[in-house]
């Protein structure tokens, strides 16, 4: 009998032990998730912004490190995204 309600209370420790974590698995996954959305690299772009790309592509489609580093400064956007912009608007 002795050994048989060391088990069971060994198992319901284990339960609320699973369960603790699963919640706290929740919580974290969530958390990653909400920051992931407000994080600048899933911002998508305001209309001012791409605007100000299509005027600066509109004449030449492949500009030079000068032209992106002017527009990551007056965009106040980070280089990898003007360069990505600039080469789905080159393709």
């Amino acid at each position: 009998m002795d050994i048989e309600n060391q088990l069971d209370a060994q198992n319901m420790l284990l339960k609320k032990m699973v369960n603790s974590v699963e919640l706290l698995m929740q919580e974290v996954f969530c958390l990653g998730f909400n920051n992931r959305e407000s994080s600048e690299e899933f911002r998508q772009p305001t209309e001012e912004q791409k605007a100000k790309f299509k005027q600066a592509f509109a004449v030449n489609r492949n500009p030079d490190k000068e032209k992106i580093a002017a527009l990551v400064s007056e965009l106040q956007l980070e280089k990898d995204r003007v360069r990505k912009y600039s080469s789905l608007i080159s393709q």
